[in-house]
C-alpha cells in the first residue's frame, strides 16, 4: 500500500481459497498509524480469529452464482465488506469475526433477500436455507383517462427523466404494449427502477406494483412547462416542482429536484412530460445542497421564488422568469 496519508487506518483483508471460492476468511486489522517520512507500516495478518457461519442456498429456475454481499459495522464505526459468488447449495465462511452483519443476495431476475445476523465469539452460526425465488413477470392493461387502450407503450429499465442527461434511447426491443394495451415484461431485482413509457403521456414508476397478477395502469396525458429568460443570475440555483393534481399519487413522478445551468448557451429551463394539471415551481439560491428532498424548510434560503403553472395536454406552459425577477 502506497502513498498512505499520515493518520490513523484500518487495513480490511479478506482471502479466498483458490481451490475454494465459497470459503472466504475476513478480518478487519487493529488500527495501525501512519506518519510523514515512513517508509513502512508491517501489517501481520495470520491466522484469522472468529466463529464459522454457514448456510444452505438454494435457487429457483435454471439457478446460476449467486452475489453475496456482506457487511459487518465495528464498535468505533468503521465498515468492513465483502462480496463473493456462491453456487447453490451448501457454503460457509469458517472465519468471521464477531460481531453483527448484514448481507445482500443478488441473482438476476430473482428476488434479493436481505439478512441481519450476530456471530458470537467461538460459536458457530448456521443461516439456515436461504432461497431465492423467480420474480414473476408483471402483467397488465394500459389505459389512458377515459379507459381507452393505449398501445405502443414500452417498459424500460431506467428513469425516464434521465433520458437526456444520460443520452438514453428507449430499446426497440422493451416490452410494449398491444393494441389492446396489454403487456407483459419480465421483472429483474437490480438498481434500476421501471418505468412504463409513452410519447404524450406523463411516465408511471411500476416497479413496486404486485407482480404476478393482471394490473389496470392509467396514464396520464402529459405538457412541459418552459422558463423562458433565465436571468444568468440563477446560475446554480436549485429547482423543485410539486404536482398539485389531486390523483398525482397514481404512480406518476409528482415531484422532482435539479437545478438551472448553461445559462451561457440557453436562458431557459425546461421541464418535460408532466401530467396535466396545476404544478407549483420552487426555485432558490441557498448555501445547503438539500434540493433532492424538497424545499428547504430551515434554515431559510438566501432567495426564494415560488408560483403556480396550469399544464395542458399536448402544449408548452411558458413562463418569462424576467417577469418575476
Amino acid at each position: 500500500i502506497t502513498e498512505l496519508s499520515p493518520g490513523e487506518h484500518r487495513i480490511i483483508a479478506y482471502v479466498t481459497e483458490h481451490d475454494s471460492p465459497d470459503r472466504v476468511l475476513f478480518a478487519n486489522s487493529e488500527p495501525v498509524t501512519a506518519r510523514a517520512g515512513d517508509t513502512g507500516i508491517r501489517l501481520v495478518i495470520g491466522d484469522i480469529p472468529g466463529s464459522s457461519v454457514s448456510g444452505h442456498l438454494r435457487v429457483a429456475g435454471n439457478g446460476g452464482q449467486v452475489q453475496f454481499m456482506l457487511t459487518r459495522a465495528d464498535d468505533d464505526g468503521h465498515d468492513g465488506s465483502l462480496s463473493v459468488h456462491l453456487a447453490p447449495g451448501d457454503f460457509q465462511f469458517p472465519a468471521v469475526r464477531a460481531g453483527s452483519y448484514e448481507a445482500w443476495l443478488w441473482l438476476g431476475g430473482h428476488d434479493s433477500p436481505e439478512l441481519t445476523f450476530t456471530v458470537l465469539p467461538g460459536e458457530p452460526t448456521r443461516l439456515g436455507e436461504i432461497f431465492l425465488d423467480v420474480i414473476p413477470p408483471i402483467r397488465g392493461r394500459v389505459l389512458d383517462e377515459s379507459g381507452r387502450p393505449i398501445s405502443g407503450a414500452k417498459v424500460v429499465r431506467f428513469d425516464p427523466r434521465l433520458l437526456d442527461f444520460f443520452g438514453e434511447q428507449v430499446p426497440e426491443n422493451a416490452p410494449t404494449s398491444d393494441v389492446d394495451g396489454r403487456f407483459e415484461a419480465k421483472m429483474d431485482q437490480d438498481f434500476w427502477s421501471t418505468w412504463l413509457v409513452k410519447d404524450g403521456f406523463a411516465p408511471v414508476n411500476i416497479e413496486n406494483l404486485p407482480k404476478g397478477s393482471d394490473l389496470e395502469i392509467r396514464l396520464r396525458h402529459s405538457g412541459s412547462i418552459l422558463l423562458e429568460n433565465v436571468p444568468t443570475e440563477m446560475e446554480g440555483w436549485q429547482t423543485w416542482h410539486e404536482c398539485l393534481v389531486p390523483d398525482s399519487e397514481l404512480g406518476v413522478y409528482a415531484d422532482q429536484a435539479g437545478w438551472i445551468s448553461g445559462m451561457d448557451d440557453e436562458p431557459t429551463r425546461s421541464f418535460k412530460d408532466l401530467p396535466y394539471g396545476r404544478w407549483r415551481i420552487h426555485l432558490w439560491k441557498s448555501d445547503s445542497d438539500s434540493s433532492m428532498s424538497g424545499p428547504p424548510d430551515e434554515p431559510e434560503p438566501r432567495v426564494y421564488l415560488r408560483f403556480e403553472l396550469e399544464v395542458r395536454p399536448g402544449e408548452t406552459t411558458r413562463f418569462d422568469l424576467k417577469s418575476v425577477w
